[in-house]
């Protein structure tokens, strides 16, 4: 399929867009496209022109507001018509769900720990602190105290 560069005053963005992001990642994002905007085309965003003849962007939503906010005439994209709302919805999950870990050895080795967090990776996933155990640990209190409680009328033992 080949990529077609669309004005952005063209485009409309997904009204229920699942993804978001912070305004620190969204800066982290504009200032990426702004170094790197070859890159851009390496990723470009899905649009579906609907029967109306809107073209709405499907996946690459938040790429889209930044180069709107650094004032891009143009974008690159992948176009598709009247595509099943199905295949927009599985898409839009399948451009948004990250496969797969980092080999983190590997990726302190290779890059700057500045370069890391400008690319968009948190502290915390740069130190694999998800907050697991406060997750496990308050799962457990959660099942504790369910254990704790008459099924019938729930107050406690």
């Amino acid at each position: 399929m080949p990529i077609t560069f669309i004005p952005v005053k063209q485009l409309e963005g997904l009204e229920k867009n699942p993804r978001k992001i912070t305004k620190v990642q969204f800066d982290k994002l504009k200032k990426s496209l702004q170094k790197d905007p070859k890159f851009f085309e390496c990723r470009p965003c899905l649009v579906n022109i609907e029967s109306d003849g809107t073209k709405r962007i499907y996946a690459g939503n938040q790429r889209f507001q930044a180069a709107k906010k650094l004032g891009l005439k143009e974008i690159p994209c992948y176009v598709d018509e009247n595509l099943d709302e199905k295949i927009i919805q599985d898409r839009i999950l399948k451009d948004n769900v990250h496969y797969g870990s980092f080999d983190y050895d590997l990726l302190y080795a290779t890059y700057e720990i500045d370069d890391l967090i400008d690319s968009g990776l948190t502290p915390e996933e740069l130190t694999g602190d998800f907050g697991v155990e406060e997750v496990e640990s308050k799962e457990k209190k959660e099942k504790e105290k369910k254990l704790s409680m008459c099924p019938h009328c729930g107050q406690e033992f």
